[in-house]
């Protein structure tokens, strides 16, 4: 028996019908995501910081917190 997530990766694939990320923001992540299994073993899960890049590099940053999920 192989260990836990094989080799270290885990994916998750949404289909979409965006053609680009242009309007994106961070609480569609919030929104979509979550703990799938043995939630009652996870204090929390944060989005912690969120990145937008360019093609001549970082365009700007957000570093609120935004839970996810937490234990009551």
């Amino acid at each position: 028996m192989g260990a836990f997530g094989g080799g270290g990766n885990l994916t998750l694939t949404v289909p979409t019908t965006l053609s680009s990320l242009i309007g994106y923001r961070p609480w569609f992540s919030v929104e979509h995501s979550g703990v799938g299994y043995a939630g009652n073993r996870v204090a929390s899960l944060v989005l912690r910081e969120v990145r937008w890049y360019t093609a001549s590099g970082l365009l700007a940053r957000d570093t609120t917190n935004r839970t996810v999920h937490a234990q009551e």
